[in-house]
């Protein structure tokens, strides 16, 4: 009862809450508006004879008092305002609260006028004076009528652009969510993948060497029990990225002994760039798997790791055999490569580039990785560092 009661009276003080930015854009349009007439006043005053009664400390009371008066009624239209889009008040009723609105501010300025001239002239004892207080209605009914509206128009466009970047804003929120949702369901899938490859390879090495599939297997339980822990963050350092590399290429070499070559070549300051977890060993593994024939029993693979400009440069090339699909086709139907880029797209959007070409010069097959580098990444890898598990 008393959660519900505190939380009618948050609702009631932002019904009532008028912002502070929104006052300001207010006051900044009055006060022009007033500036204005009060250069007119002087003009009038300085080459005309029609003030010559009126002293100029009557006129800056008199313009003082009315902005006042302004920027009060301005403060009760805001909350009108606020009321009738909070409950959603229909567009036939909220004109002709309006109007009604409008008539009772050009009442209230007009009472304000007459008070401001009663005030400049009390050594004339000025009286009220109804008949004359109705001829200034009407006389500055429109003028009224347009500061009123004017006034109207400025809150509901600051309410209706504030509304539309807090909906922006939630998109976005609901987006990014969905992206890092997204991207660790398919990071999730990377374990299955591998362990159905692996087991594979044990099971092919099982007949050959009975002490090297032990170790294999013991390699694989390793390396699956050190990225357990990988799948609740986005972005880990390079420098365990290769760490994990090392394990798994431990268990592949393992399977394929002499017919396996591989090297490496990282750039010293990539080693604390940020990278999504587990991206370079779906590459290499794809690459093991198509690199392979009859005519490429020994495979060749380089890694390089680089940092052009604001860019991670990461490239896998192999001299097996050369790659007959087309990069969308590889992407939409290869399981390792398809995992890569729906995650790449989940994290990054269009910020990336993944491709690979057939370099017959060289006799190799490249395969490139290019992602942008950004403040954000730096930020969530430095106070969201895995912990590697050992023996």
């Amino acid at each position: 009862m008393r959660s519900l009661t505190m939380k009618k009276n948050e609702g009631s003080k932002k019904l009532f809450f008028t912002e502070k930015r929104l006052l300001g854009l207010l006051a900044a349009f009055y006060t022009g508006l007033t500036l204005l007439g009060f250069i007119k006043t002087i003009y009038i005053k300085v080459y005309n004879d029609g003030l010559a009664r009126v002293t100029w400390s009557d006129i800056v009371f008199s313009m003082i008092l009315e902005w006042s008066g302004v920027m009060l009624f301005s403060i009760l239209i805001s909350r009108l305002v606020k009321y009738l889009m909070q409950r959603k008040i229909s567009l036939s009723l909220v004109i002709p609260i309006h109007l009604i609105a409008g008539l009772l501010f050009g009442i209230f300025m007009t009472f304000l006028h007459h008070l401001a001239t009663i005030i400049d002239n009390t050594h004339n004892v000025v009286l009220f004076d109804l008949g004359r207080l109705q001829f200034n209605f009407i006389r500055y009914l429109e003028y009224n009528l347009l500061i009123y509206f004017t006034v109207t128009f400025i809150i509901y466009t600051y309410y209706y652009i504030n509304r539309a970047l807090t909906e922006s804003e939630k998109k976005n929120n609901i987006e990014q969510k969905f992206n890092e949702a997204k991207a660790m369901a398919l990071q999730n899938q990377l374990h299955p993948h591998f362990l159905f490859n692996s087991l594979n390879n044990v099971s092919a090495l099982i007949d050959i060497d009975k002490k090297k599939s032990k170790d294999m297997i013991a390699d694989i339980s390793e390396y699956l029990y050190n990225t357990v822990n990988l799948f609740e963050h986005k972005y880990i350092t390079l420098e365990y990225e290769l760490e994990l590399l090392d394990k798994y290429l431990n268990i592949i070499e393992t399977r394929f002994q002499a017919q396996l070559s591989i090297s490496k070549s990282i750039q010293v300051d990539t080693k604390n760039v940020s990278v999504p977890p587990l991206i370079i060993q779906p590459i290499v593994e794809n690459a093991v798997k198509h690199g392979y024939s009859r005519d490429h029993e020994h495979l060749n693979i380089k890694i390089d790791v680089s940092r052009p400009k604001n860019q991670l440069c990461i490239q896998v090339s192999n001299d097996g055999l050369p790659l007959t699909q087309k990069i969308g086709d590889l992407k939409k139907n290869g399981t390792g490569i398809k995992n890569i880029d729906e995650r790449l797209s989940a994290i990054y959007g269009n910020d990336y580039q993944l491709n690979f070409c057939n370099d017959a010069e060289n006799n190799q097959v490249v395969f490139q990785l290019l992602l942008h580098q950004t403040d954000e990444q730096t930020m969530q890898t430095n106070h969201a560092q895995p912990v590697f598990l050992s023996d």
